[in-house]
C-alpha cells in the first residue's frame, strides 16, 4: 500500500478528507522520528515499536576476496511487531486438542524434565532401509575411467591495433 492509498483509506474510514489524512501521516512520522532519536523507542499501539539499538563491532569477511574485514560499531533502527498485529495477520495458532492428555506427557514437558536422552522410535526411513536387501556391486575390481584434465590453451597477449582515421581527404 502506497502513501496515497493509505491517505485515501484513512479519509474513507474517518470523517476527514485526503489532505487531512496526509497531514496526519506526516505529523505521525515526524513525531516518531523525534521520539526514537531522543528516547530510543516509539510505540504504535496495536502495530509495534520502533527501537534504536546499538550493534557492537565485529569481524566480517569479504566474500569475493575472502579477507577478514573489521565492521565498525553502529546504531540501527528496528521495528518490533506487536503480538496483536502478528495474531491478526497470521492468525492465532490453535491446536486441535486444547490440553495435554492424562498420563501422557507432552514432548516438550519430557525434555524439560531431563529425559532428552530417552530412546526415540526409529524413523520410517530407517525401517525401510533395514528391510531392503543389500546391494551387490558389479565388478568391484574394475576402477572407473580416469579423466585427464589438460590446461586450457592460452593465446598470446594482443596489443590493441589503432584503426586508421577516416577524414575528409587524405
Amino acid at each position: 500500500m502506497t502513501k496515497t492509498e493509505l491517505q485515501v483509506a484513512l479519509a474513507e474510514a474517518t470523517p476527514t478528507d485526503k489532505k487531512t489524512a496526509g497531514a496526519l501521516l506526516t505529523a505521525l512520522r515526524m513525531i516518531a522520528y523525534k521520539a526514537v532519536k531522543k528516547e530510543g523507542e516509539f510505540a504504535l499501539p496495536g502495530f509495534g515499536k520502533l527501537v534504536k539499538q546499538k550493534r557492537a563491532a565485529r569481524t566480517g569477511f569479504n566474500p569475493r576476496t575472502r579477507q577478514k574485514v573489521k565492521v565498525a560499531a553502529k546504531t540501527v533502527v528496528k521495528f518490533r511487531v506487536a503480538k496483536g498485529a502478528k495474531d491478526a495477520i497470521l492468525g492465532a495458532k490453535v491446536l486441535p486438542d486444547a490440553g495435554p492428555q492424562k498420563g501422557k506427557p507432552t514432548p516438550s514437558a519430557s525434555r524439560a524434565r531431563g529425559n532428552a536422552g530417552a530412546p526415540r522410535p526409529a524413523s520410517t526411513n530407517a525401517k525401510r532401509l533395514a528391510t531392503r536387501p543389500p546391494v551387490q556391486a558389479a565388478n568391484r575390481d574394475q576402477a572407473p575411467p580416469v579423466r585427464r584434465i589438460t590446461p586450457a590453451k592460452v593465446s598470446p597477449a594482443r596489443t590493441p591495433v589503432k584503426a586508421p582515421r577516416r577524414g575528409k581527404g587524405g
